[in-house]
């Protein structure tokens, strides 16, 4: 079987390939947004590890949360390769890709910058290569989010967490993105069932209550 992972939500571009019990990874992260970035980079690294998109049984896509457009890019990529062989694909929440790519053991935040003063946090227990979520996805704002680090003894791994002192960690693991894909294999959907997921409208909500009446 070969199997064809990616995620991009993220500033960096993960790509991963499994074929004949062996893992090939690449990624990039610079100036060059993922529009412009993405498709050259994976014909680039097909080519180089010999394979076609016809040659591909399955595809794996991180879907978020994320940035909106860099996983819309990432999302239509795949489809774009799947759909003309009508090829399964794998929705892998992206942090979940990011904790079990954590090289320690522990509870686990993950936040990444959402509007100013929110952030998006999902908490998980990791031992090995098992994660238990304790706190599904979702939009927190700065003020809780400090109380609830402040509160419980974990691990914080994501971007902009620079202000409440630790540094930022955003890797996925090509292993990881391709052994998630193949472990998630019975949750495959059509190429036409596949979404980012899409929390924004929390935010909205948050503010909405926030305002005077």
């Amino acid at each position: 079987m070969i199997v064809l992972s990616l995620d991009t939500s993220t500033p960096t571009i993960f790509l991963a390939l499994y074929r004949d019990g062996k893992h090939y990874s690449m990624k990039y992260k610079g100036h060059e947004k993922h529009a412009v970035r993405l498709a050259p980079l994976l014909d680039y690294f097909l080519k180089t590890v010999g394979v076609i998109p016809k040659d591909i049984d399955l595809f794996g896509t991180g879907i978020g949360p994320g940035g909106l457009t860099g996983l819309r890019i990432g999302i239509a990529t795949v489809v774009g390769m799947a759909s003309p062989f009508n090829k399964p694909i794998v929705p892998i929440p992206s942090f979940h890709l990011m904790v079990l790519s954590f090289p320690l053991d522990g509870r686990i935040a993950v936040v990444r910058k959402a509007r100013k003063g929110f952030f998006y946090c999902g908490i998980y227990d990791k031992k090995s290569l098992e994660i238990r979520e304790i706190s599904s996805p979702s939009v927190i704002s700065e003020e809780d989010l400090l109380q609830r680090i402040k509160k419980e003894k974990m691990f914080v791994i994501g971007d902009g967490i620079r202000k409440f002192g630790y540094e930022d960690y955003l890797e996925i693991s090509g292993e990881v993105l391709v052994g998630e894909a193949l472990k998630r294999k019975d949750e495959k959907v059509s190429y036409y069932e596949i979404e980012p997921l899409y929390i924004q409208k929390s935010i909205a909500e948050m503010k909405l209550k926030s305002e005077p009446s």
